[in-house]
């Protein structure tokens, strides 16, 4: 192993900083009770988690019996 250079400090700070991004905090593990505000009508949810990905700057939250995330803005939780 070499000697540490502030360079490759950075950068792992950098990685580490993208990975808290990506893991779920405590909090979003538990299962709760929820409604989701779909298109075709208010859906009774279990929420499972978050999910760890984005698309267009929006987060998802994983619901239980469905590997669709389901957008924060359509979730009440």
């Amino acid at each position: 192993m070499g000697q540490a250079t502030q360079e490759a400090i950075e950068l792992l700070a950098e990685i580490l900083n993208i990975q808290t991004r990506t893991l779920p905090k405590e909090a979003d593990l538990r299962r709760r009770a929820a409604l989701w505000h779909n298109k075709a009508h208010d859906q009774p949810v279990k929420a499972i988690g978050r999910r760890a990905d984005e698309f267009d700057g929006r987060c998802y939250v994983k619901i239980e019996g469905s590997e669709t995330g389901v957008s924060e803005d359509e979730f009440e939780a």
